[in-house]
């Protein structure tokens, strides 16, 4: 399911939202007049050529927002077939090179310079969690804030190190943006209408009100509500196959993924 947000003053830019509905996750595809940079792929990347082919603008840029648990990332494979620039971040640890890396306040370059993307690092999911902020206006936020939670800190790393970096880096984002900042998540919770024909979004201020108002950006609060969630399926594995370590067969990874995502803290988990 695919959906169109265009980018507030810019013309000839825009978002693509490509909705995967079995998973509730959400990659984006963001053009310009001659390029496009695709964010968070899947490992079905027949789909991205095909859009970035229909709009005329030829793939250039692939990135990971973070290491993935809950589904097998197409981020490596599409940045081979299209030739593109592969943007990961190394604090997540891979086991592979040739991959550029995505560090705090790295800007993805783009020749019309009508888009401008920069990247903010915002740990707490993983180590090394980034989000994407478009033209100062548009925040692709991965798998750390979503419209009704954050992501949850304890797949990969120490969860008290990681609680704590999540709650920081929730007042960060809504200290040091803009209110309206439009924010674009990873993944959708069971409240959102997946089949709606315009993109699942909210500006950062609606966000903000609802995390705070189910408190769940209190890091001890963070803690109490991982302690008897059930963790993604096979998550141990695909983070081993998106690191590099291990290999996987295409036509396992629907079988791998199979189960919802987990990987958020919504603000109806009590």
């Amino acid at each position: 399911m695919t959906s169109e947000f265009q980018i507030p003053n810019v013309s000839g830019g825009k978002v693509i939202q490509i909705r995967r509905l079995s998973k509730g996750c959400a990659s984006y595809i963001l053009c310009d007049r001659n390029e496009s940079v695709v964010v968070d792929p899947s490992s079905k990347m027949e789909e991205y050529v095909r859009v970035a082919g229909e709009e005329g603008s030829p793939i250039t840029h692939v990135i990971d927002t973070h290491k993935h648990a809950d589904h097998i990332s197409g981020a490596r494979k599409l940045a081979s077939i299209t030739g593109a620039q592969l943007h990961l971040s190394p604090e997540d640890g891979y086991y592979f090179e040739g991959y550029s890396p995505l560090v705090n306040a790295t800007s993805i370059g783009l020749e019309s310079n009508l888009m401008e993307i920069k990247a903010i690092h915002t740990p707490g999911h993983t180590r090394g969690s980034m989000s994407l902020l478009i033209n100062d206006r548009v925040l692709i936020s991965g798998d750390t804030l979503f419209l009704d939670g954050i992501g949850r800190p304890d797949l990969q790393g120490s969860l008290e190190e990681s609680a704590q970096q999540l709650y920081s880096t929730c007042q960060k984002l809504f200290d040091e943006l803009d209110s309206e900042t439009m924010v674009l998540p990873g993944h959708f919770g069971p409240n959102f209408d997946l089949m709606g024909i315009g993109p699942i979004t909210a500006p950062i201020s609606v966000v903000q009100a609802r995390i705070r108002k189910a408190n769940s950006s209190d890091p001890d609060v963070i803690r109490e509500l991982v302690c008897n969630l059930p963790k993604p399926g096979n998550y141990e594995v695909i983070l081993d196959i998106n690191s590099g370590r291990a290999s996987c067969d295409p036509s396992m990874c629907d079988i791998i993924e199979e189960g919802p995502n987990r990987c958020g803290l919504s603000a109806e988990v009590r």
